[in-house]
């Protein structure tokens, strides 16, 4: 595993945490993350996420949680539930440091 990779997706995420907190959206999409840079013209052989999910495109992690909260940052609520959701995919790469 590419340490480098999980920690500048980390920090991608850290990032993303600042952004929403100021509501900002996030970036999102494998052009923004480390690991999908390196892992993706391999279809994510080898990508800690990958990995640990046993799935490709990053399937059964927060991810997707994220991406779909986007759509409810009309509301204080919505920010809050996307907020919600980006802590748990930093949470989610963090703990795969310690696999």
């Amino acid at each position: 595993m590419s340490k480098k990779a999980l920690k500048l997706s980390i920090k991608h995420w850290e990032n993303n945490l600042e952004k929403v907190k100021k509501k900002t959206l996030p970036d999102l999409g494998a052009g923004s993350c480390a690991l999908c840079l390196e892992y993706i013209d391999d279809k994510c052989a080898n990508c800690p996420i990958a990995l640990k999910t046993n799935k490709i495109s990053c399937y059964d992690t927060p991810y997707y949680t994220v991406e779909d909260s986007i759509d409810n940052t009309t509301t204080e609520k919505g920010w809050k539930i996307l907020k919600k959701a980006v802590k748990k995919e930093l949470q989610f790469l963090r703990n795969l440091k310690y696999e």
